[in-house]
């Protein structure tokens, strides 16, 4: 077949009216079409083509990709690099006598920001340090045994391994807690006693809630894990706590230790009432704690506890 002229062209793409309805679909004239170069004549029969193509085929029409794509809604922030506290560094390590410690009141100094723990709550719960491997194994005989570290926080992050040696049980994390502030203040108020924001992890799902005196709780966010935590294993978790829109904001990530990092595995808000926001009280008086949740009683791992300034 011969060349066609520019006359034979334009009779060919006039007589194809669904063609030329293609073309004044694009705004684009039959003679500029025809005179256009070789390279933009392709590019434009690729285009309509391509889009032919997608509605007789019953292929959804695809959206350019963007030249940058959009940021998470709601990132992780990042630490200020305070670091309130660091259980390799705030634990005396190398003082320990022997192979191990096993606290079952205060250890260190109880006072505002002292970098202490102290154990509390049912069970009579025990924290046992291990020197060799700066793991911390709280141990009780109840069902909400914790350990409260004293280390003043607000808007913070806490970093932590934990490792669950019962698939009914969960570990609990608790932060901008005051729960015990009659401890300090004898007969303080029920608004001086903020419970504190926390997040728990269990086998198939994290829990996020907020407690506003002792047994007074408002619900989070909840999300389900899958793959489910294995028993016997340790992981990551980065829990963020923040101030966004009048709320306190949570963001609960897990590294699986799978070669892909932190994920985002809980994300939401509580709506708490306005002595949560009291800055100066936390700053003066707060601590945080690690709980494990073990009905009758069991042993819950715990090592690199380490809480930053957000």
């Amino acid at each position: 077949m011969g060349r066609k002229s520019a006359k034979d062209i334009k009779a060919l793409i006039e007589a194809d009216k669904l063609f030329k309805a293609k073309l004044d679909s694009i705004d684009v004239k039959v003679d500029d079409f025809i005179a256009a170069s070789e390279e933009t004549k392709k590019a434009n029969l690729n285009e309509l083509y391509e889009e032919w193509k997608r509605k007789n085929e019953g292929l959804p029409d695809v959206p350019p990709e963007p030249d940058n794509p959009p940021e998470p809604d709601n990132p992780p922030p990042e630490p200020t690099g305070d670091v309130l506290y660091d259980s390799n560094t705030d634990i005396k390590w190398d003082e320990i006598q022997g192979d191990s410690l096993v606290v079952t009141d205060v250890y260190g100094e109880f006072k505002p920001n002292g970098k202490y723990f102290r154990m509390k709550a049912s069970g009579k719960p025990r924290m046992i340090l291990i020197k060799a491997t700066k793991e911390m194994i709280l141990e009780h005989g109840g069902d909400y045994g914790r350990a409260y570290v004293g280390a003043c926080n607000y808007e913070s992050r806490l970093e932590a391994e934990f490792k669950l040696t019962n698939a009914s049980h969960n570990a609990s994390f608790k932060l901008r807690n005051r729960h015990q502030f009659a401890d300090i203040q004898s007969g303080a108020s029920d608004k001086q006693r903020q419970g504190g924001q926390g997040s728990s992890f269990a086998v198939d799902s994290v829990d996020a809630d907020c407690e506003i005196v002792h047994g007074t709780e408002i619900s989070g966010p909840k999300s389900s894990l899958n793959p489910k935590l294995e028993i016997n294993k340790y992981y990551k978790i980065r829990f963020s706590q923040f101030n966004k829109n009048g709320r306190i904001h949570i963001i609960d990530e897990l590294d699986r230790d799978d070669g892909q990092g932190f994920k985002v595995v809980n994300e939401g808000d509580t709506a708490p009432p306005a002595q949560f926001f009291n800055k100066g009280e936390f700053e003066t008086w707060s601590e945080f704690w690690v709980r494990g949740n073990m009905k009758g009683g069991g042993r819950m791992y715990f090592k690199n506890v380490k809480l930053y300034q957000l």
